[in-house]
Order: C-alpha cells, then structure tokens, then sequence
C-alpha cells in the first residue's frame, strides 16, 4: 500500500517516500505534511516554529482526533473547550505535563489554535471519519463500552500525558526505517492503529461515572510514573516503589490504576518493552539482548511477551526482516 503525502516537498524527494521531520526542520521553513493511510484515516505531521503571533481557525470534518505533542506547546480550542499541551524536556514540571489530547466530535467542529512568537510544537495528529470508526470499532461490539460512550458524545475531550510506549510509536512515525516504499503506508498505519488502541483503551479503563484523584494525589502518581520511566531498566519490586511514592503498595495500585488506567506492574513492562523494541528497529540488538533489556533472562518468555503487546515477534520488527 502507498500512502499518499501531502504537503511541501523537500529538495528532489517524492512526496510519497518517508515522511520523517527531523529537529533539523525547526531552521528551515514550518513543515507540516498530511498523509492519507486509507478512506477515513489521516495522519498529519508537525514541526513548526512560530514567525508571529497568529490565531488560526478550521474545521475540523473527522469525528475523532488524537494529538500527541513531542515537544513545544499547543494551545487549542475546539467549539469553545480549551485543549493546552505541553511537553517539556525531562526535569522540573515533566512529570506532570499533559502532551496528548482526544476529541470525538459527532459533527464538523470549529478548531482554534492559537500561538505565540517563538512557540514550537513537534506533534503527531491522527484524524479518523465516522465510517472508519464504524467499520474498525463498532463491528467489535464497542458500544456501550467507555469507548463507545465517549465516541457517542456530540462533543467530548480529553487530555493525559503519552505514556513511553505512545512516545516511541510517534517517533517511529515521524522517523520511519528504511523500507522499501510499498511498505511505507502499512508501517505507518500500524503505528497509527496502536496509537488509536491505546488512545481507546485508556477510554476503557476509566470508571463512569469517575471519581477523580486530589490533585496532590494526582501529581505523586504522575511523579511515581516518571520515576518508573527512569528506573524500568532496574530490579524494582512494589515496596520499594511505594516508600518511593510515600504510600501503602495497595493504595498505590488502586491510585495508579486511576491516574494511568494500567497497573504498576503493566506500565513498567510497557516501558521494557516499548525499549526491547526501540533497540531491536534501530540499534540492530538481538533478540537475545531485547529480552535482557525488557527483564527477560528467557528470549522465548520475551518473545510472547512480546507478541501479546504487539502483535508481531521480535524477529519480525528488524530491519530488512
């Protein structure tokens, strides 16, 4: 399948080869490209520094949109409800920074952006029409699931920090391998459909109606979550994250799940794996060395591990493999 590319093309490269936009884009002119994956499911790219101060308005015809910020700012408005994403670099205010927003829309929608001199803003959009949706949700038998009461909304929102699986889906989008160029789309619209999945599956776990976290609480799991994103790599066990959050180990499942819709115990795998992976694209590691990296001392274990998260093995996602 080719996926079809719209915007500037850089220099002699055809529009429909990798879409990948580079930091180095941020010195030349605003880039931003649209790709149409299939009927109903587009995707666009961002990597724009802002010349002047501006306030733009469209409307927005599909009836879902996932954004995920990489880095920068985005300040958004759609039919009135502010969307405001930020993603910082790691340290002060990170980890508990709000990078990815989903909005169903049950008609075509006003969208206002607006921005500042100077703002930048890395991002990944994902748009999907009402008769992908129908066709890839609805015949599994979402409605009446938390998906389907926020599909089903004339106007719903909501706004979360990416985890580090959703993070390096979007990089292999904006940086895809070398592939031969029948591949591109397919890989891209793989990644594109997992972002959707867990975009959804975080639908999925909340509570409806929710009782909301204090947000004291809120902002210490936000900070346990970026301590597991720096230590996954170690031995970790569940009292010692606990004494770190300050807490029992059942109050901080119970508040994790809460503010993240996973498990502790889930996320720090997601993490080991979402690296195992990382490596095995693009730093040619073995399988032998992914299954270590993800805490497996057994590449078989890894191996299914593996395929439960996404759908493939680990042989299967090596370049020229």
């Amino acid at each position: 399948m080719r996926a079809i590319v719209r915007g500037r093309p850089r220099g002699n490269r055809p529009t429909h080869q990798r879409p990948g936009i580079g930091r180095q884009d941020r010195s030349g002119v605003p880039l931003k490209r649209s790709i149409i994956l299939r009927s109903g499911l587009c995707l666009h790219l961002g990597d724009m520094l802002e010349r002047e101060d501006m306030v733009g308005r469209s409307i927005d015809h599909d009836q879902l949109r996932i954004v995920l910020l990489l880095e920068g700012s985005l300040d958004m408005t759609y039919a009135g409800q502010s969307l405001q994403l930020n993603a910082s670099r790691r340290g002060a205010g990170a980890a508990s920074q709000v990078d990815a927003a989903m909005v169903s829309m049950a008609v075509p929608t006003e969208v206002q952006r607006r921005a500042r001199r100077g703002d930048y803003a890395k991002r990944i959009s994902i748009g999907a029409g009402g008769d992908w949706i129908e066709q890839s949700l609805r015949a599994g038998g979402v409605s009446g699931l938390a998906p389907g009461q926020f599909l089903e909304r004339t106007l719903a929102a909501r706004c979360w920090r990416a985890s580090a699986h959703a993070r390096v889906l979007a990089e292999q989008i904006l940086n895809p391998p070398p592939l031969p160029e029948t591949l591109v789309g397919l890989y891209l619209e793989s990644r594109v459909i997992s972002l959707v999945v867990e975009a959804l599956a975080g639908e999925a776990t909340r509570v409806w109606p929710e009782r909301a976290l204090q947000p004291a609480v809120h902002r210490r799991m936000c900070e346990v979550r970026e301590y597991l994103d720096v230590q996954a790599g170690r031995e970790l066990d569940m009292e010692q994250i606990a004494r770190h959050a300050g807490t029992s180990v059942a109050t901080l499942q119970r508040n994790f799940r809460q503010a993240h819709g996973l498990t502790v115990s889930a996320y720090v795998l997601q993490v080991r794996l979402s690296r195992a992976r990382h490596a095995l694209e693009y730093e040619g590691a073995s399988v032998a060395r992914a299954a270590l990296l993800a805490g497996y001392a057994n590449p078989a274990n890894f191996a299914t591990a593996f395929r439960r998260q996404y759908g493939l093995s680990p042989r299967q996602v090596r370049p020229g493999l």
